[in-house]
């Protein structure tokens, strides 16, 4: 794979790389690093469907690490997306080693700092890489000079249906969602991956109940329906409740951590 970087990414990594041109557009990607208002990110962008990789708190040390991080976070996206797996193995596999080089295409250029730009907004609500990426690759693009449109997410679909797998193929659950009004209650039906993660579930949940995402809130994870102590608390981080101390930050858990296994789960929104 040809890493193609920009010269403020290349200071960081403190390379001096020519220009190599790419075998394979499907494997050809372009970044750049961006350092501005407290925030340190990097946008990676494929030349061919503009999906888009964010990774978030740049440090030295994650950029370093920053092949391995792309790899995994990529991973994550797609999987996020319900890409079957053996997709992702296939795709993966082909990435091969990573080989940095100068960008030069100003046109390719343009488009990612059309993304940079999307990740700037996402930050404001987001934190995690998979979700940044998500934000991103759902944007709608023109490109320049036609009529055609592109969405990230679809063409990158698109064009992993190379391999002749299904491409989309996901465990999920079906989950019944009641709000308790006092008698008159809500009722939501979804089905979601199983490798959702908690903090989505709520994100998903704020929206399906047309809610502004301004509260604290937990996730109790109970063994049997009639039970009132859950057998474990989910919480947004340590700091911002007082809890028992067997609560666990559900930062990384996913559904399938707890589901089938548990079938009943408790969602709890504070008021502050």
């Amino acid at each position: 794979m040809i890493l193609h970087i920009t010269k403020k990414l290349a200071d960081k990594l403190k390379l001096s790389p020519t220009v190599e041109p790419a075998k394979n557009e499907l494997h050809s990607w372009r970044a750049n690093y961006i350092q501005e208002a407290g925030y340190r990110f990097v946008v990676i962008m494929n030349d061919v469907s503009r999906f888009t990789i964010v990774i978030n708190n740049t440090t030295a040390v994650k950029l370093k690490k920053l092949p391995a991080l792309f790899i995994q976070t990529l991973r994550l996206t797609l999987l996020a997306l319900g890409v079957n797996t053996e997709v992702v193995d296939r795709y993966i596999d082909e990435i091969g080693e990573i080989t940095y080089s100068k960008n030069s295409d100003r046109k390719k250029t343009a488009q990612l700092n059309k993304n940079i730009n999307d990740a700037w907004w996402a930050l404001r609500d987001l934190s995690d890489d998979v979700e940044l990426s998500l934000f991103v690759n759902r944007m709608i693009y023109n490109t320049s000079g036609t009529d055609e449109v592109i969405v990230p997410m679809e063409k990158m679909l698109e064009m992993l249906s190379k391999y002749g797998f299904p491409v989309c193929k996901c465990r999920a659950f079906d989950l019944n969602v009641r709000l308790d009004l006092d008698g008159n209650d809500a009722l939501r039906r979804l089905r979601i991956p199983a490798d959702y993660s908690f903090e989505r579930l709520h994100k998903l949940l704020q929206v399906m109940f047309g809610w502004l995402d301004y509260h604290l809130y937990s996730f109790g994870v109970f063994g049997e329906w009639g039970d009132n102590t859950p057998v474990v608390e989910l919480i947004m981080d340590k700091d911002d409740f007082v809890v028992n101390p067997d609560a666990i930050v559900m930062k990384g858990l996913k559904l399938s951590d707890y589901v089938p296994q548990y079938r009943k789960i408790l969602y709890k929104i504070y008021a502050v």
